[in-house]
């Protein structure tokens, strides 16, 4: 019986991880560098990624928690964009924290079958309280999917 049930749940587990990315990217946003991690699913041509980042330098550390959605407009070359959308949670070490309204395009170019080279740009902007985080994002890293 232990057997059946360490089947069905290693069956449950691959099953849901089939459709999902993971990425590690670098970028810079707000007048700071930072790293983050990004979990994504599919869901047909629709995608919808959950991000942390965190800024390395700058006057204040940040972390960053982002849901945003995806959907491909062009293909041209192995290469496609991607219109983006969402929202940002902004966490800084010193401060308030506030959220804020996400819009971008990002760019997807597969290295092999499982691992994408990715780059996004966005531009945010938050609640007044937030508004030191405003402006331009860039990122650039690297999508395994599974």
């Amino acid at each position: 019986m232990k057997k059946l049930a360490i089947i069905a749940i290693l069956a449950a587990v691959t099953g849901v991880a089939s459709a999902a990315d993971v990425g590690l990217h670098i970028g810079r946003g707000a007048g700071a560098n930072g790293a983050g991690v990004v979990v994504g699913q599919n869901f047909g041509k629709l995608g919808v990624e959950a991000a942390f980042d965190r800024t390395v330098d700058g006057t204040v550390n940040v972390n960053r928690y982002s849901v945003v959605g995806s959907y491909p407009v062009a293909t041209f070359a192995n290469v496609t964009f991607a219109a983006k959308a969402g929202a940002a949670f902004t966490d800084p070490a010193v401060g308030v924290n506030g959220y804020s309204a996400v819009v971008g395009v990002g760019v997807s170019y597969p290295v092999t079958k499982t691992v994408s080279l990715v780059a996004d740009y966005a531009y945010q902007r938050g609640q007044d309280r937030v508004s030191f985080a405003d402006g331009n994002y860039v990122s650039a890293g690297l999508k395994y999917s599974f």
